[in-house]
């Protein structure tokens, strides 16, 4: 993905900005990420997970001048603004959408507050009012800015998602999102255990499959051929009746190179078999 594209608008996000004397010290308390080692200018992939360790959102948070930045889902923005007020006690710290706080994909011109992509060099968001957006983005542009988060393992989680997976399923242990030598945060132990005693169920992969673009977002659980549930889609998109995105996937279907495919909340198979990227 090249900086010069068009400035398009990352609707699915929204910013919050974190300030106040104990920003830091609250988010380090809740974060599966060492807010304490992000740099100035720097951002890292994290995710704010429940007390059982399942994951409530990924998020990006950067540090700029002072202040904390978080890309949030905008769907989940009430459950994680909701979970970090009650947490949030006594702390001096406030959680306010950032000024003109609609997301963009930032080109090689943009102004303002700009925030580094966490898992791709080549890619920045920038946070701002319209400003040079280009209002005649097309969908193929958007598209290519989403195959692009597939292929780095960005995750995005949404309602259906949000509460359902540990960290490990979803990829973030290998893409620098959780620290495991870090003070406590809500799940830590048992995301912890995981690691260190345990094997992951479930694992994350990139997908493509057949499927009536109409019909997607009916597609929620992998199943294979005998019914049985092996996983979820997760953020995805339609091109050419065809499906692209990434799903959490049991790694028992994965070893016997299982057909799967998706299907709605009623078992009622959606699209094609679905087609695995090597991991």
């Amino acid at each position: 993905m090249n900086k010069s594209i068009t400035e398009a608008p990352l609707t699915t996000l929204l910013c919050l900005k974190i300030h106040g004397s104990d920003a830091s010290t609250f988010l380090q308390s809740q974060l599966t990420i060492d807010v304490d080692r992000i740099e100035n200018g720097q951002s890292r992939m994290a995710a704010y997970c429940e007390p059982k360790g399942r994951v409530i959102s990924t998020l990006v948070l950067a540090f700029i001048d002072g202040d904390f930045y978080m890309l949030i889902p905008t769907v989940l923005k009430d459950d994680v603004l909701n979970t970090l007020l009650k947490y949030r006690f006594r702390a001096k710290v406030e959680f306010d959408p950032a000024a003109d706080s609609q997301v963009y994909a930032a080109t090689v011109n943009s102004t303002g507050i700009i925030i580094p992509h966490p898992l791709d060099e080549l890619r920045s968001y920038r946070v701002g009012s319209a400003g040079h957006a280009d209002k005649s983005v097309s969908t193929k542009e958007l598209a290519a800015w989403s195959m692009a988060d597939f292929d780095s393992g960005m995750v995005w989680l949404d309602q259906r998602t949000s509460c359902r997976h540990l960290p490990q399923s979803l990829g973030l242990i290998a893409n620098n999102a959780v620290d495991f030598d870090k003070g406590c945060y809500p799940g830590q132990e048992i995301i912890a255990r995981l690691k260190y005693l345990g094997k992951a169920k479930h694992t994350i992969r990139k997908f493509h499959t057949r499927i009536n673009s109409d019909a997607l977002a009916a597609a929620n659980y992998l199943r294979d051929h005998s019914g049985k549930r092996q996983g979820q889609r997760l953020n995805s998109i339609s091109l050419d009746s065809n499906a692209h995105g990434l799903a959490v996937v049991s790694c028992a279907a994965l070893a016997t190179d299982s057909r799967l495919y998706f299907a709605d909340e009623n078992a009622q198979r959606i699209g094609g078999d679905i087609v695995f990227d090597q991991a």
